[in-house]
């Protein structure tokens, strides 16, 4: 860009202001570019960076970072997917969730229901101690006809089931012990 004198004259500028905004502005673009680079840089390494967080997960195979990062442009359609892939795992885990706690829920209520009849029959069985503890103190020679009577029943009772035979395991075997040296005759 080569100018005359006089057009810079009339201009009311010099040449030497004309080359010192010329290279200002040259350093201005200068900078602009090495803060492009330098912020493309950071986008990048900041791509890398959630990337490998991704990959680092114990869900990345589920999620689908397993493979290189995507390029900076493919990278909003991938987190995309991810997140609906997110969703729908999210959806999966909550519907398992819900069908473990039906079923638990269900669990907890026969326990509760067995509990309270065990509750019932605990309180029958001290109700009877109570009873046979006055029993005893007011007509103890009644109390002690119904223990023989209890007893006799329950010795009835007891010889009229088949015994169970007790099964015995086979003892171990020790490992054979392996002995060095040549074997002569085998």
């Amino acid at each position: 860009m080569e100018t005359s004198w006089l057009t810079l004259r009339l201009a009311g500028s010099s040449r030497k202001e004309v080359n010192e905004l010329r290279e200002h502005y040259l350093a201005q673009a200068r900078g602009g570019a090495d803060e492009q680079i330098r912020a493309r840089r950071a986008s990048d390494d900041a791509r890398l960076a959630a990337w490998r967080t991704l990959k680092d997960s114990p869900y990345a195979q589920t999620l689908g970072a397993t493979g290189p990062a995507p390029a900076l442009d493919e990278l909003p359609k991938t987190l995309a997917a991810i997140r609906e892939t997110v969703s729908q795992h999210a959806q999966r885990i909550d519907a398992r969730d819900q069908t473990t706690l039906g079923r638990l829920s269900g669990t907890i209520r026969s326990a509760a229901a067995e509990a309270a009849g065990w509750r019932g029959h605990a309180a029958l069985a001290v109700t009877e101690q109570q009873r046979r503890r006055l029993l005893a103190e007011t007509r103890p020679d009644a109390h002690r006809a119904e223990t023989l009577a209890r007893r006799v029943a329950a010795d009835a009772q007891q010889r009229q089931q088949p015994a169970v035979p007790v099964r015995h395991e086979a003892p171990a075997l020790a490992p054979l012990e392996r002995t060095g040296g040549l074997r002569i005759g085998r």
